[in-house]
């Protein structure tokens, strides 16, 4: 996945990457963001708010 985000970045018109990880188990999601040119991932923790957390990233990548 990271080197399709790469490749995606790089690309012309260049495609950026969000990445949205729900769950702390998960790996890599930082690199794969990072790779899509967006420096890093959403961590959403289960354990909270998770529709909460969500909408902050999703207004946080679409600049509300």
């Amino acid at each position: 996945v990271t080197a399709i985000a790469t490749q995606a970045a790089a690309g012309t018109p260049p495609i950026r990457t969000y990445v949205i990880a729900i769950g702390t188990s998960l790996t890599s999601p930082n690199a794969i963001a990072a790779a899509g040119g967006t420096s890093q991932a959403f961590v959403v923790d289960t354990s909270q708010a998770v529709s909460q957390q969500v909408g902050t990233a999703l207004g946080v990548i679409t600049g509300r």
